[in-house]
């Protein structure tokens, strides 16, 4: 391992990342699989909670988000799943991704989530 970094550069840390994934792959459990109950949980009782209190400026900015994402979509990815599901049920379902992905920052933000 060389030390010197005449250029600053951070390629240095790559070694020891490598190292750490070597590691990490000869545990009997992945990270993975300690994180997932984790996540798990949380996300169960998040459906169930009712907390994801939005204003409806903020509800209505992820409705227009949701429409920019569809009308983004790739037109392979749309025509197959609007061979098997109505437009506005993608476009519910992708409203809530957002809202959980939401839930999520503010958990990991406000230390929920600090277990991980």
């Amino acid at each position: 391992m060389d030390l010197n970094n005449e250029h600053n550069d951070l390629n240095w840390l790559d070694e020891f990342e490598e190292l750490a994934e070597e590691v990490l792959g000869e545990q009997e459990t992945s990270p993975c699989h300690q994180v997932h109950p984790l996540v798990s949980d949380w996300y169960e009782e998040t459906l169930v909670d009712e907390g994801l209190d939005l204003r409806p400026s903020v509800m209505q900015a992820l409705a227009c988000l949701v429409t920019e994402i569809m009308a983004d979509m790739p037109e392979s990815i749309f025509n197959i799943l609007a061979e098997n599901i109505e437009e506005e049920e993608v476009a519910i379902w992708l409203h809530e991704v957002l809202l959980v992905g939401r839930a999520f920052e503010r958990a990991l933000n406000t230390g929920r989530l600090d277990d991980l």
